[in-house]
């Protein structure tokens, strides 16, 4: 294919396979470059139109976290964007870095966010004009939402229990015993077993499914009110505690069912929000009179709607629509038959990396993060009038290219009319013959570093002469609410990918190695227990067993209600079948490729049954736990642990490459000895052959220098 432009985009019609070139030429990033890529999230159009605000976030092996700072750039790119304010420490979640957009002050003057600053999170004030910025709030709990009031000349914010409070509730409770009911994760440990704004704090189920939060997160919150002028504090008794910063809700259920977004105007147009039925979305604004005007024009129906957002004023709306790779954005007038196309192209165009907040709108242009799977994060504004696009910040610049690696575009069948979309990328070696191939099935949207949570280095795999393809998930075209069907659809595809550049000559199929986070483990471990195709396998997250129900079956807990909606199973007891056929554990047979799991610390305790299987019936596995981690690691030098290790993994199974690196040397003893143990004989289902085992691993005598 050749590689989609801004304003139109090429189909790949009548052909299984589509090709593109690589976007720029140089070294390509480091496994290091990938940790430390700077990430740009929120931009907000100040209220006359001429500036963004927004923030970079930029992880840090040195110091083993993530500052952020803000800044304001002109949306035309008359000029240098320019700091405004330190952000201090990204407040992280299990997903990463925590998106919130910041407020202008209505005069355009000042800028308003939370930072996370020496162990506290508090609301600061930006001078636009980048003079300065302080902190406006100083209460002792941490600030957990603020909105400005500015027709009182006050900012609100609410807080819950203070830090001391939550301190002396952790030290109480640490000395009389932890009562084990509902709110405790026993997998995940029990006092101080994760880092919140930073500090070790007892986590603790909070909600539904695995929401979390600190030990007196129960605590009833209570709003306060800061002087603008003064900066005295007063009690905002007149404003309840949970209408603070909830104009815009993600992912959620309400009393319409669920949603993906939803976004309150603030004004008479009111709400609108993308409804999620089964497999299908849906574009509806709710009227304060309530009644709804349900979106029919074509755009609405012809991709996944992913995001909406209110224009300034004007009862018009900023919708994201994305169809395999492409996106496009859609300014539609609330009941219109049809919308204009602002622009549209390959990977990402949104309001930071994760698609969950979109694009700014202004009055003049959109600000948007902008980044494919060979470009890395940039912000960019575009012009309403002729759709023109300009760069406002490049903070990535230096790290672009791909080296002697392309990429590829991808869009194939399974021969059963499934279709499915993938970024491949080629290494050099591939002109001189057949290369491995390594495999990640999941989330690959936005610029390609590691897969979902970002920790199988794709670009540097195919730097070293392996294959790396990531295989985007499309959830809305399989499965239903059976997750096993979701698996066989997944595998149907990896068969079909793997079968069509093996006609072509590209890979060596029984050199293929595959890994993933959270359903992208589930999938591998499918693929490796239920096909011969792969010859290693790499794995983050935890796996559904009979362990995993007892561990979150406390009552009270909605776990395994999800179970049994999501997977179509009860207690081990009682649905023994369904077991059997899900659990990797009880399937250990049918296991044959070397098996790495870095898992975080919060999980890991989950496989173990999985594990000592693996490990008492002689497999090749390895198990790391990351302490403090929650489902997506967030620390960097953990991040560049599991990058590299996962680099060396696939490397030394799929290549038999030993770095001579001597601090690595017991690893390699350790993978020598697996390598040496004689083959187990194959199951029915097909694991890799002894004859691929031994072939393989018969160079490895011969330690590449």
């Amino acid at each position: 294919m050749v590689r989609r432009s801004l304003l139109a985009a090429s189909a790949c019609v009548g052909v299984s396979m589509c090709w593109s070139p690589a976007w720029a030429l140089g070294t390509g990033p480091t496994i290091r470059d990938l940790v430390e890529i700077a990430d740009i999230a929120a931009p907000t159009i100040s209220p006359d139109g001429r500036d963004v605000a927004y923030r970079i976030e930029k992880p840090s092996v040195a110091v083993n976290d993530t500052p952020t700072g803000w800044y304001v750039a002109p949306v035309d790119g008359s000029s240098p964007p320019r700091k405004v304010g330190d952000g201090g420490m990204a407040i992280t979640t299990d997903e990463g870095a925590n998106v919130e957009l910041p407020l202008w002050s209505s005069d355009g003057r000042f800028v308003f966010y939370r930072a996370q600053i020496d162990g506290q999170v508090q609301v600061w004030r930006a001078a636009a004009d980048g003079t300065g910025a302080r902190a406006i709030t100083h209460d002792a709990a941490d600030v957990e939402a603020f909105q400005l009031d500015e027709a009182h000349h006050r900012l609100v914010y609410r807080v819950g229990a203070t830090r001391d409070a939550i301190a002396r509730a952790e030290q109480s409770e640490y000395e009389d015993g932890i009562l084990i009911d509902k709110t405790i994760d026993v997998a995940g440990g029990l006092y101080h077993n994760a880092l919140i704004h930073a500090r070790p704090t007892s986590w603790r189920n909070t909600g539904a499914w695995f929401r979390s939060g600190g030990l007196l997160d129960a605590v009833p919150r209570a709003a306060h009110a800061v002087d603008l002028e003064t900066l005295a504090v007063s009690d905002a008794s007149d404003v309840p505690p949970a209408d603070i910063g909830s104009r815009t809700a993600l992912w959620g259920q309400d009393k319409k069912g669920w949603y993906r977004i939803r976004t309150d105007s603030g004004d008479r147009r009111g709400q609108v929000a993308i409804r999620i039925d089964g497999t299908a979305r849906s574009l509806v604004v709710t009227r304060p009179d309530g009644s709804a005007v349900t979106c029919r024009a074509a755009f609405c129906s012809t991709g996944r709607i992913d995001l909406a957002q209110w224009a300034p004023r004007d009862d018009v709306l900023l919708v994201t629509v994305t169809t395999d790779n492409l996106q496009q954005l859609y300014l539609w007038t609330v009941g219109a038959p049809s919308a204009r196309l602002v622009i549209q192209g390959d990977g990402q165009w949104s309001g930071d990396r994760d698609n969950y907040y979109p694009c700014a709108l202004g009055s003049a242009a959109i600000a948007c993060v902008r980044a494919d799977a060979t470009t890395p994060p940039r912000l960019v504004s575009i012009a309403l009038t002729d759709g023109k696009v300009h760069d406002l910040d490049t903070p990535n610049v230096a790290i672009a290219g791909l080296g002697a690696v392309h990429e590829e575009d991808l869009t194939w069948d399974d021969g059963a009319g499934q279709t499915f979309i993938g970024h491949l990328f080629v290494p050099a070696a591939a002109a001189h013959g057949r290369v491995p191939l390594f495999i990640s099935y999941y989330i690959c949207s936005g610029y390609l570093r590691g897969g979902t949570g970002d920790e199988e280095p794709l670009v540097p795999l195919a730097q070293s002469g392996i294959a790396a393809l990531c295989i985007q998930r499309q959830s809305d075209k399989a499965g239903g609410g059976d997750s096993v069907s979701h698996y066989g659809f997944a595998l149907s595809g990896i068969r079909a990918i793997i079968d069509r550049l093996d006609a072509r000559g590209l890979i060596d199929r029984t050199r293929v190695g595959m890994g993933g986070l959270s359903f992208g483990t589930e999938v591998t471990a499918w693929v490796a227990s239920h096909s011969n195709l792969v010859a290693a396998i790499s794995t983050s997250s935890t796996l559904f067993e009979p362990t995993y129900w007892w561990f979150n079956g406390v009552a009270g807990r909605d776990i395994q209600d999800g179970f049994r909606k999501g997977w179509q199973i009860g207690a081990p007891d009682e649905t023994p079948d369904r077991w059997k056929q899900i659990s990797t554990a009880a399937n250990v047979d049918l296991i044959h490729a070397p098996w790495l799991m870095q898992m975080p610390e919060q999980e890991y305790r989950l496989n173990m049954e999985l594990y000592s299987r693996l490990t008492e019936t002689g497999k090749a596995a390895e198990l790391y736990a990351f302490p403090d981690e929650p489902h997506i690691k967030t620390q960097p030098r953990h991040k560049l642990a599991v990058y590299q290790r996962n680099l060396d993994w696939f490397r030394y199974w799929l290549q038999a490459y030993v770095d001579p690196d001597p601090a690595k040397a017991d690893q390699y003893r350790r993978w020598q000895a697996f390598a040496q143990k004689p083959a187990p004989a194959t199951a029915a289902q097909g694991g890799p052959s002894q004859s691929r085992t031994q072939i393989s691993m018969s160079s490895k005598v011969r330690m590449r220098k």
